[in-house]
């Protein structure tokens, strides 16, 4: 049973990587690019669901935090998308996945806790990495501005995913990301609905693929392959996006990674996955 399992969370874990690849695809506005996963992303999951979000027993609380959340991943896929527009898909994956360095930082703040030796070697190790990754400090290069925005995605994913944390707790997988698009296409309405005219077939098409089958049937996806694995080895292969996604950059875009980029991203995933396997232990 786990060998289907297995094809299903790799599959998603490629169309998550592969998805950062619409960032050069599309020469649109981020938060057009946005608009457009978050928006098609929800019809199709609301087709799934077959209308139920599961909305009608939350409280006015939870309502409040699946609307605040739904715009953090709003804030969130506009700045991934921006990173890789303004630099390459290799600095907009390895720089959003310095998250674990804002989840250790957020931990300390939220939970109140003191931080571990492996905390700071995560830390270390990230910081190091992204140190490599990212391009020499010029504000007037889109290459460091691109990097800049990466972090600033992966900040947002580590509040996103603190957020996340409890709402699993009473609502589905399906249920929370078809909430969140949801939101995120709402919110992102009025600052898109000038320019959607001008948007032509061929991107629409490129949007919907992007919205469908790498948001909303990924996501399925890999929620579905959580139940028949363990969740350490589901971990584990999730590290794998931003290697599949550069891999893909290198063999679609031609966009080669140098050795210092290829170097600080193994920095970075190494030490993910080793924070990852010690707290599993």
């Amino acid at each position: 049973h786990q060998k289907p399992a297995l094809i299903e969370v790799h599959l998603a874990v490629l169309l998550f990587g592969l998805a950062g690849l619409f960032g050069k695809w599309l020469t649109l506005a981020p938060v057009i690019i946005v608009w457009g996963r978050a928006s098609f992303a929800a019809l199709s999951l609301l087709l799934w669901l077959k209308g139920d979000f599961g909305l009608r027993s939350k409280s006015s609380k939870a309502l409040i935090t699946f609307v605040l959340s739904g715009a953090l991943l709003a804030v969130h896929w506009v700045a991934f998308f921006k990173s890789i527009q303004l630099s390459t898909v290799a600095i907009g994956l390895l720089t959003f996945s310095s998250f674990p360095l804002f989840t250790v930082f957020l931990g300390i703040i939220l939970e109140r806790k003191g931080i571990s030796w492996r905390e700071i070697v995560l830390s270390i190790g990230c910081t190091l990495g992204v140190g490599l990754v990212a391009p020499p400090i010029s504000w007037e290069s889109t290459m460091w501005q691109g990097a800049c925005w990466g972090i600033f995605s992966g900040f947002t994913f580590a509040i996103l995913a603190w957020v996340n944390k409890g709402l699993v707790q009473s609502s589905s997988g399906q249920q929370i990301a078809g909430w969140q698009n949801g939101v995120a296409a709402l919110v992102l309405l009025p600052w898109v609905i000038q320019d959607l005219p001008s948007v032509v077939l061929s991107e629409w098409v490129l949007l919907v693929l992007l919205g469908v089958v790498f948001t909303a049937i990924s996501h399925s996806l890999f929620i579905r392959s959580m139940v028949q694995l363990r969740p350490q080895t589901v971990s584990l292969i999730a590290s794998l996006e931003p290697v599949y996604g550069i891999l893909a950059a290198w063999l679609i875009l031609q966009e080669v990674p140098s050795l210092q980029k290829i170097a600080g991203g193994t920095i970075i995933l190494g030490i993910t996955l080793w924070a990852s396997l010690a707290r599993k232990k």
